[in-house]
Protein backbone atom coordinates (compact mmCIF):
# COMPACT_ATOMS: atom_id res chain seq x y z
CA UNK A 1 0.00 0.00 0.00
CA UNK A 2 1.57 3.27 -0.88
CA UNK A 3 0.35 5.35 2.42
CA UNK A 4 -0.09 2.22 4.84
CA UNK A 5 2.84 0.00 4.81
CA UNK A 6 1.12 -2.30 6.89
CA UNK A 7 -2.56 -3.45 7.53
CA UNK A 8 -4.07 -1.04 10.21
CA UNK A 9 -5.00 -2.09 13.52
CA UNK A 10 -8.44 -4.35 13.56
CA UNK A 11 -11.45 -2.44 14.91
CA UNK A 12 -14.34 -4.71 14.13
CA UNK A 13 -15.16 -7.75 11.96
CA UNK A 14 -16.36 -11.82 10.99
CA UNK A 15 -14.78 -14.78 11.77
CA UNK A 16 -16.36 -16.90 9.45
CA UNK A 17 -16.31 -20.99 10.29
CA UNK A 18 -16.91 -21.90 6.42
CA UNK A 19 -18.01 -20.58 2.83
CA UNK A 20 -20.36 -23.56 2.75
CA UNK A 21 -23.48 -22.62 3.49
CA UNK A 22 -27.91 -23.95 2.96
CA UNK A 23 -28.08 -21.22 0.51
CA UNK A 24 -26.45 -19.87 -2.58
CA UNK A 25 -27.71 -16.69 -2.35
CA UNK A 26 -27.82 -14.31 -5.28
CA UNK A 27 -26.58 -11.38 -3.00
CA UNK A 28 -23.81 -13.39 -0.96
CA UNK A 29 -20.46 -11.05 -0.47
CA UNK A 30 -18.52 -14.20 -0.40
CA UNK A 31 -19.84 -16.73 -2.69
CA UNK A 32 -21.05 -19.04 -0.15
CA UNK A 33 -23.10 -22.04 -1.38
CA UNK A 34 -24.18 -25.47 -0.38
CA UNK A 35 -21.86 -26.75 -3.52
CA UNK A 36 -18.44 -25.25 -1.64
CA UNK A 37 -16.46 -28.10 0.00
CA UNK A 38 -17.61 -29.57 3.76
CA UNK A 39 -14.54 -27.91 5.07
CA UNK A 40 -14.75 -25.67 8.64
CA UNK A 41 -12.21 -24.06 10.43
CA UNK A 42 -9.47 -26.09 12.89
CA UNK A 43 -10.01 -25.55 16.65
CA UNK A 44 -5.92 -25.00 15.93
CA UNK A 45 -6.41 -22.37 13.41
CA UNK A 46 -9.28 -20.53 15.77
CA UNK A 47 -6.73 -20.65 18.81
CA UNK A 48 -4.16 -19.25 16.25
CA UNK A 49 -6.62 -16.73 15.08
CA UNK A 50 -8.04 -15.73 18.38
CA UNK A 51 -4.75 -15.03 19.84
CA UNK A 52 -3.69 -12.49 17.04
CA UNK A 53 -7.15 -11.15 17.58
CA UNK A 54 -6.60 -10.71 21.27
CA UNK A 55 -3.41 -8.55 20.86
CA UNK A 56 -4.75 -6.10 18.21
CA UNK A 57 -5.04 -3.09 20.27
CA UNK A 58 -7.97 -1.79 19.21
CA UNK A 59 -10.02 -4.53 18.42
CA UNK A 60 -13.65 -3.98 19.53
CA UNK A 61 -15.65 -6.86 18.73
CA UNK A 62 -15.80 -10.00 16.20
CA UNK A 63 -19.28 -11.55 14.79
CA UNK A 64 -19.25 -15.28 13.77
CA UNK A 65 -20.77 -15.69 10.16
CA UNK A 66 -19.93 -18.38 7.40
CA UNK A 67 -21.24 -19.52 4.94
CA UNK A 68 -23.61 -20.73 7.45
CA UNK A 69 -22.44 -21.22 11.07
CA UNK A 70 -25.44 -23.30 12.71
CA UNK A 71 -24.26 -26.04 10.42
CA UNK A 72 -21.76 -26.73 13.21
CA UNK A 73 -23.56 -25.59 16.19
CA UNK A 74 -21.32 -27.38 18.75
CA UNK A 75 -18.11 -26.38 17.04
CA UNK A 76 -19.39 -22.63 16.90
CA UNK A 77 -20.40 -23.28 20.71
CA UNK A 78 -16.58 -24.49 21.41
CA UNK A 79 -15.12 -21.41 19.31
CA UNK A 80 -17.57 -19.34 21.68
CA UNK A 81 -16.16 -20.59 24.40
CA UNK A 82 -12.37 -19.75 23.22
CA UNK A 83 -13.27 -16.16 22.29
CA UNK A 84 -14.83 -15.35 25.80
CA UNK A 85 -11.47 -17.43 27.34
CA UNK A 86 -9.75 -14.51 25.65
CA UNK A 87 -12.00 -11.16 26.37
CA UNK A 88 -12.83 -10.88 23.18
CA UNK A 89 -15.78 -9.52 22.85
CA UNK A 90 -18.16 -10.76 20.56
CA UNK A 91 -21.21 -8.91 18.54
CA UNK A 92 -23.36 -11.36 17.30
CA UNK A 93 -23.91 -14.35 15.39
CA UNK A 94 -24.75 -14.06 12.03
CA UNK A 95 -27.34 -16.93 10.82
CA UNK A 96 -30.06 -17.85 8.06
CA UNK A 97 -32.28 -19.41 10.28
CA UNK A 98 -32.62 -22.71 8.31
CA UNK A 99 -32.15 -24.95 11.25
CA UNK A 100 -34.93 -23.23 12.62
CA UNK A 101 -37.60 -26.24 11.95
CA UNK A 102 -39.75 -25.10 15.49
CA UNK A 103 -39.31 -22.06 18.23
CA UNK A 104 -38.84 -24.45 21.07
CA UNK A 105 -36.15 -26.56 19.10
CA UNK A 106 -34.52 -23.33 18.11
CA UNK A 107 -34.61 -21.89 21.55
CA UNK A 108 -33.15 -24.88 22.81
CA UNK A 109 -30.04 -24.59 20.21
CA UNK A 110 -29.83 -21.04 21.08
CA UNK A 111 -29.46 -21.45 25.08
CA UNK A 112 -26.96 -23.53 24.10
CA UNK A 113 -24.81 -20.88 22.40
CA UNK A 114 -25.71 -18.35 25.10
CA UNK A 115 -24.10 -20.46 28.25
CA UNK A 116 -21.14 -20.90 25.95
CA UNK A 117 -21.25 -16.73 26.13
CA UNK A 118 -22.96 -15.38 23.16
CA UNK A 119 -25.16 -12.43 23.55
CA UNK A 120 -26.78 -11.84 20.67
CA UNK A 121 -27.88 -13.02 17.11
CA UNK A 122 -28.30 -11.38 13.91
CA UNK A 123 -30.84 -13.44 11.71
CA UNK A 124 -31.01 -12.34 7.80
CA UNK A 125 -34.94 -11.97 6.53
CA UNK A 126 -34.14 -11.01 3.10
CA UNK A 127 -35.89 -11.69 -0.11
CA UNK A 128 -32.96 -13.69 -1.62
CA UNK A 129 -33.30 -16.01 1.46
CA UNK A 130 -36.60 -17.35 1.38
CA UNK A 131 -35.65 -18.80 -2.36
CA UNK A 132 -33.98 -21.29 -0.17
CA UNK A 133 -35.81 -20.95 3.16
CA UNK A 134 -39.58 -21.31 4.12
CA UNK A 135 -40.32 -17.68 5.71
CA UNK A 136 -42.00 -19.59 8.74
CA UNK A 137 -38.30 -21.04 9.47
CA UNK A 138 -36.82 -17.40 10.21
CA UNK A 139 -39.85 -16.55 12.04
CA UNK A 140 -39.41 -19.57 14.34
CA UNK A 141 -35.48 -18.09 14.68
CA UNK A 142 -36.34 -14.62 15.69
CA UNK A 143 -39.00 -15.64 17.96
CA UNK A 144 -36.54 -17.93 19.79
CA UNK A 145 -33.90 -15.33 19.71
CA UNK A 146 -36.25 -13.32 21.54
CA UNK A 147 -37.02 -15.87 24.32
CA UNK A 148 -33.09 -16.43 24.90
CA UNK A 149 -31.33 -12.98 24.33
CA UNK A 150 -34.44 -10.29 24.51
CA UNK A 151 -35.78 -7.77 21.97
CA UNK A 152 -31.90 -6.12 22.52
CA UNK A 153 -29.78 -8.74 21.30
CA UNK A 154 -31.93 -10.01 18.44
CA UNK A 155 -31.14 -7.93 15.29
CA UNK A 156 -33.36 -8.76 12.56
CA UNK A 157 -31.76 -7.28 9.58
CA UNK A 158 -33.90 -5.84 8.53
CA UNK A 159 -37.40 -5.37 10.19
CA UNK A 160 -38.73 -3.49 7.57
CA UNK A 161 -37.85 -6.59 4.73
CA UNK A 162 -39.27 -8.88 7.68
CA UNK A 163 -42.63 -7.09 7.52
CA UNK A 164 -43.22 -7.27 4.16
CA UNK A 165 -41.85 -11.25 3.75
CA UNK A 166 -45.24 -11.36 6.14
CA UNK A 167 -47.02 -11.68 2.99
CA UNK A 168 -45.75 -14.39 1.69
CA UNK A 169 -46.99 -18.16 2.45
CA UNK A 170 -44.29 -18.93 5.13
CA UNK A 171 -44.40 -22.85 4.83
CA UNK A 172 -43.01 -22.59 1.07
CA UNK A 173 -40.05 -21.02 -0.89
CA UNK A 174 -40.42 -18.09 -2.89
CA UNK A 175 -37.89 -17.31 -5.81
CA UNK A 176 -37.25 -13.11 -5.75
CA UNK A 177 -39.90 -12.64 -8.42
CA UNK A 178 -42.76 -14.11 -6.65
CA UNK A 179 -41.74 -11.89 -3.49
CA UNK A 180 -41.86 -8.78 -6.23
CA UNK A 181 -45.29 -10.06 -7.22
CA UNK A 182 -46.24 -10.15 -3.45
CA UNK A 183 -45.75 -6.46 -2.68
CA UNK A 184 -47.28 -5.47 -6.33
CA UNK A 185 -43.77 -4.87 -8.18
CA UNK A 186 -43.87 -7.53 -10.64
CA UNK A 187 -42.43 -5.39 -12.88
CA UNK A 188 -40.48 -4.16 -11.73
CA UNK A 189 -37.12 -6.67 -11.00
CA UNK A 190 -34.82 -3.36 -10.68
CA UNK A 191 -36.51 -2.67 -7.11
CA UNK A 192 -34.42 -6.21 -6.27
CA UNK A 193 -31.26 -3.92 -6.02
CA UNK A 194 -32.97 -1.59 -3.59
CA UNK A 195 -35.12 -4.71 -1.83
CA UNK A 196 -32.41 -5.32 0.33
CA UNK A 197 -28.93 -3.63 1.56
CA UNK A 198 -26.68 -5.19 -0.87
CA UNK A 199 -23.69 -4.02 -2.60
CA UNK A 200 -22.91 -4.90 -6.07
CA UNK A 201 -19.93 -7.04 -5.01
CA UNK A 202 -19.36 -11.21 -4.32
CA UNK A 203 -22.18 -13.10 -6.36
CA UNK A 204 -24.38 -10.34 -7.07
CA UNK A 205 -22.14 -8.96 -10.32
CA UNK A 206 -23.22 -12.74 -12.06
CA UNK A 207 -26.43 -13.39 -10.10
CA UNK A 208 -27.96 -10.07 -10.60
CA UNK A 209 -26.18 -8.38 -13.79
CA UNK A 210 -29.33 -7.77 -15.31
CA UNK A 211 -30.40 -5.30 -12.64
CA UNK A 212 -28.11 -2.65 -13.00
CA UNK A 213 -26.67 -0.33 -15.82
CA UNK A 214 -23.20 -1.16 -17.49
CA UNK A 215 -20.71 0.98 -17.69
CA UNK A 216 -17.21 0.46 -19.74
CA UNK A 217 -14.24 0.34 -17.55
CA UNK A 218 -12.82 3.54 -17.93
CA UNK A 219 -15.45 5.10 -15.72
CA UNK A 220 -14.30 3.19 -12.76
CA UNK A 221 -10.71 5.27 -13.89
CA UNK A 222 -9.07 7.38 -11.11
CA UNK A 223 -10.65 5.26 -8.09
CA UNK A 224 -7.65 3.79 -6.23
CA UNK A 225 -9.02 1.67 -3.14
CA UNK A 226 -7.11 3.12 -1.00
CA UNK A 227 -9.11 3.46 2.10
CA UNK A 228 -11.28 0.64 1.23
CA UNK A 229 -8.33 -1.49 1.80
CA UNK A 230 -7.26 0.29 4.48
CA UNK A 231 -10.79 -0.13 6.32
CA UNK A 232 -10.33 -2.90 9.29
CA UNK A 233 -13.86 -1.59 10.78
CA UNK A 234 -15.51 -4.55 9.21
CA UNK A 235 -12.92 -7.02 8.11
CA UNK A 236 -13.61 -10.67 7.61
CA UNK A 237 -11.23 -13.58 8.84
CA UNK A 238 -12.08 -16.43 6.73
CA UNK A 239 -11.60 -20.54 8.10
CA UNK A 240 -8.13 -21.01 6.73
CA UNK A 241 -7.49 -17.50 8.64
CA UNK A 242 -6.98 -15.47 5.18
CA UNK A 243 -7.71 -11.68 6.67
CA UNK A 244 -10.01 -9.37 3.82
CA UNK A 245 -10.60 -6.11 4.72
CA UNK A 246 -12.78 -3.02 3.88
CA UNK A 247 -15.47 -5.63 2.66
CA UNK A 248 -13.39 -6.76 -0.31
CA UNK A 249 -13.64 -10.54 -0.47
CA UNK A 250 -11.71 -12.53 -1.78
CA UNK A 251 -8.43 -10.49 -1.81
CA UNK A 252 -6.09 -12.07 0.98
CA UNK A 253 -3.85 -8.89 2.29
CA UNK A 254 -2.19 -11.20 4.97
CA UNK A 255 -2.86 -14.45 7.43
CA UNK A 256 -3.03 -15.12 10.77
CA UNK A 257 0.15 -15.70 11.40
CA UNK A 258 1.00 -12.11 10.51
CA UNK A 259 -2.12 -9.89 10.56
CA UNK A 260 0.21 -6.70 9.75
CA UNK A 261 3.04 -7.68 7.30
CA UNK A 262 4.83 -5.80 5.43
CA UNK A 263 3.10 -4.33 2.01
CA UNK A 264 4.89 -3.93 -0.55
CA UNK A 265 4.99 -4.23 -4.54
CA UNK A 266 6.93 -7.60 -4.71
CA UNK A 267 5.02 -9.25 -1.92
CA UNK A 268 1.39 -7.93 -2.66
CA UNK A 269 1.47 -7.11 -6.33
CA UNK A 270 -2.16 -7.33 -6.54
CA UNK A 271 -3.35 -5.21 -3.56
CA UNK A 272 -0.45 -2.56 -4.13
CA UNK A 273 -2.02 -1.70 -7.28
CA UNK A 274 -5.61 -1.73 -6.11
CA UNK A 275 -4.51 0.67 -3.54
CA UNK A 276 -2.69 3.10 -6.14
CA UNK A 277 -4.90 2.76 -9.52
CA UNK A 278 -8.52 0.51 -8.10
CA UNK A 279 -9.79 -1.76 -10.21
CA UNK A 280 -8.87 0.07 -13.50
CA UNK A 281 -5.30 0.52 -12.84
CA UNK A 282 -5.20 -3.46 -12.66
CA UNK A 283 -7.25 -4.27 -15.36
CA UNK A 284 -4.74 -2.33 -17.32
CA UNK A 285 -1.63 -3.98 -15.48
CA UNK A 286 -3.40 -7.07 -16.59
CA UNK A 287 -4.49 -6.56 -19.81
CA UNK A 288 -0.11 -5.74 -20.66
CA UNK A 289 0.89 -9.09 -18.78
CA UNK A 290 -1.73 -11.47 -18.44
CA UNK A 291 -3.88 -10.69 -21.74
CA UNK A 292 -7.08 -9.85 -20.21
CA UNK A 293 -9.73 -8.77 -22.55
CA UNK A 294 -12.05 -5.68 -21.06
CA UNK A 295 -15.94 -6.85 -21.51
CA UNK A 296 -17.79 -5.73 -24.11
CA UNK A 297 -20.91 -5.33 -22.62
CA UNK A 298 -19.53 -3.47 -19.51
CA UNK A 299 -19.71 -3.91 -16.05
CA UNK A 300 -22.23 -2.58 -13.08
CA UNK A 301 -19.46 -1.63 -10.70
CA UNK A 302 -15.70 -1.25 -9.60
CA UNK A 303 -15.87 -4.36 -7.69
CA UNK A 304 -17.58 -6.40 -10.88
CA UNK A 305 -14.46 -5.21 -12.83
CA UNK A 306 -12.10 -5.67 -10.00
CA UNK A 307 -13.48 -9.46 -9.40
CA UNK A 308 -13.42 -10.40 -13.64
CA UNK A 309 -9.95 -9.09 -13.50
CA UNK A 310 -8.70 -10.82 -10.79
CA UNK A 311 -10.39 -14.06 -11.90
CA UNK A 312 -9.07 -13.85 -15.24
CA UNK A 313 -5.72 -13.63 -13.71
CA UNK A 314 -6.38 -17.03 -11.53
CA UNK A 315 -7.31 -18.50 -14.91
CA UNK A 316 -4.07 -18.02 -16.79
CA UNK A 317 -1.82 -18.09 -13.58
CA UNK A 318 -2.61 -20.89 -11.25
CA UNK A 319 -0.89 -20.09 -7.88
CA UNK A 320 1.15 -17.40 -8.98
CA UNK A 321 -0.52 -14.89 -6.56
CA UNK A 322 -1.14 -15.77 -2.78
CA UNK A 323 -3.16 -12.92 -2.91
CA UNK A 324 -5.71 -14.67 -4.66
CA UNK A 325 -5.63 -18.25 -2.90
CA UNK A 326 -8.88 -18.12 -1.25
CA UNK A 327 -10.20 -20.89 -3.32
CA UNK A 328 -13.32 -21.23 -2.40
CA UNK A 329 -14.30 -17.79 -3.05
CA UNK A 330 -13.50 -18.05 -6.56
CA UNK A 331 -15.05 -21.41 -6.73
CA UNK A 332 -17.59 -21.68 -9.96
CA UNK A 333 -21.08 -21.93 -8.68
Amino acid sequence: MARALTVPPLVSGGLMLTYRCTNACRHCMYRCSPKRADSWITLDDADAILDALAAEPQLMDIHFAGGEAMLKPDLLAEIIRRTVARGIGISYLETNGFWASSVDQAEAEFRKLAEAGLEAVLISASPFHVEFIPWQRTRNCIEAAERVFGASGTIVWTGEMARALDTLDPTRTHTCEEFLAAIGAEDQPELLEHAYPIKPHGRVVEAMRDSYDKLPASAFADQPCANRLESTVHFHIDPEGRLFTGSCPGITVATHADYHPRISADSHPITTRLHAGGPYGLMQWAVAEHGYAERAEGYISECDLCYDVRSHVRGVTPDAYPELDADAFYAAD
